[in-house]
């Protein structure tokens, strides 16, 4: 998983972007349970990649709330 992180005008909250350039590993589910677990403020936004070829099947995971 990779992020970067900007500091906010005003002292706010870091707003920062994690962006999953591959879909198609068995440890996807754990990428984004963990992120949603992770202390701190949530990122702005989670980008996945989808790199499956050929596959046009949904997604193997479920979204954290």
């Amino acid at each position: 998983m990779s992020h970067a992180v900007h500091s906010s005008p005003g002292g706010q909250s870091p707003s920062y972007t994690v962006v999953i350039p591959t879909l198609g590993r068995p440890c996807l589910q754990d990428c984004l349970d963990a992120l949603a677990a992770a202390a701190g403020p949530l990122p702005r936004q989670v980008v996945l990649a989808d790199d499956r070829r050929d596959t046009p099947d949904p997604l193997p995971v479920r979204l954290p709330p």
